[in-house]
């Protein structure tokens, strides 16, 4: 999934102007009800007449940019439901892109 970098890094005059979009997100039930996980990474990429090449550094060297942007919410929902708008927005498009899915495949659309 290609993510326009409103920032995009530029390492020796080369410019990773998109974002890849790695994302996992697991549910489990508490004794207060269902809980939700969320973890993302993105990670700067840009394309060439041989396809997509990510930016990979050595640690150090992406630790000092920010790369790749991690971030892990191990409580999405309840972050959602305290007050956290873009942990919110998130997971609604999550969950209605799936609905979506969900009614299409059933036969629901």
């Amino acid at each position: 999934m290609a993510i326009v970098n409103p920032a995009p890094v530029v390492v020796n005059g080369v410019s990773y102007p998109f974002l890849s979009f790695s994302l996992s997100i697991s549910t489990y039930s508490t004794p207060e009800g269902m809980k939700v996980n969320l973890f993302a990474e993105l990670r700067p990429y840009r394309d060439t007449e041989q396809g997509p090449e990510i930016l990979r550094l050595p640690a150090e060297l992406e630790a000092s940019l920010g790369i790749p942007v991690r971030f892990l919410f191990p409580d999405a929902q309840g972050a959602a439901m305290g007050g956290d708008l873009k942990v919110a927005r998130v997971l609604s498009g999550f969950e209605k892109a799936a609905q979506e899915y969900v009614n299409a495949v059933a036969g629901a659309e």
